[in-house]
């Protein structure tokens, strides 16, 4: 798309008009990488102990040092209940990680142990396994929106993505372009890096590299918009 009607700065004039358009926040969500997932609320007892139990194993598995003392201390987290531990209980049953064997009612389990926890990763994950009948899950859309949904009302950006797409489609759920656009923006807010970004288009502080990355990314969001039928970004 050629920027035009501008006088002496275009780009940095028509992204400013393009900043009320959930289009724009679209784009640099997209632009930005390495967002932040929220982690929910751990209301269970056991808090303390549970978390320094979940920081060991997860040291020792995202390092590969000792996977098998990664996972007892992950789950020895987990029966104190603390709640991303079985998150990460549920989800390396569901894929076969870290040298546990798939299984299918340990990773429902766990992750609904995470979700009662008020884990939004949980959540999301739940999201994820229902909408596409993965790991031994039953295909429930509605199910999975739902699970987004509360993800997302935990601060999770990829489950408030992932819902505005079933809104935008209709994909399982009615669809509602407003809905998906209000997501969007939910999504963006979460993110402090995209604050500075749309902060700095808007005052016109962006730098020239820059403003043609996120123009590239505006068209291509814009191409894949168009071809999603009834998709109007803040109609």
């Amino acid at each position: 798309m050629a920027w035009s009607h501008c006088s002496r700065h275009p780009q940095e004039r028509s992204i400013r008009r393009c900043l009320l358009a959930p289009l724009l926040v679209f784009a640099a969500q997209a632009f930005v990488s390495g967002a932040h997932f929220g982690q929910g609320r751990h209301s269970r007892v056991g808090r303390a102990s549970g978390e320094a139990l979940y920081a060991e194993g997860m040291n020792c598995l995202k390092s590969g040092s000792d996977l098998a003392k990664g996972v007892k201390c992950v789950q020895q987290a987990a029966e104190q209940g603390f709640a991303p531990a079985d998150t990460e209980l549920g989800n390396a049953y569901a894929q076969g990680m870290w040298g546990v064997p798939p299984d299918t009612e340990q990773a429902r389990y766990h992750l609904e142990r995470g979700a009662e926890g008020g884990d939004s990763r949980a959540h999301f994950s739940l999201g994820v396994c229902k909408l596409r009948g993965k790991f031994g899950f039953e295909l429930d859309k509605r199910a999975a929106a739902r699970h987004f949904r509360i993800a997302g009302e935990g601060g999770h950006e990829a489950a408030l993505m992932n819902l505005s797409r079933m809104f935008a489609t209709g994909d399982g759920i009615p669809q509602d372009s407003q809905q998906a656009a209000q997501c969007i923006i939910k999504a963006a807010q979460k993110d402090d890096r995209l604050k500075d970004l749309l902060t700095k288009v808007s005052s016109g502080t962006l730098d020239p590299n820059t403003q043609s990355r996120l123009q590239e990314e505006m068209d291509r969001i814009r191409d894949r918009a168009q071809q999603m039928p009834g998709f109007m970004p803040g109609g």
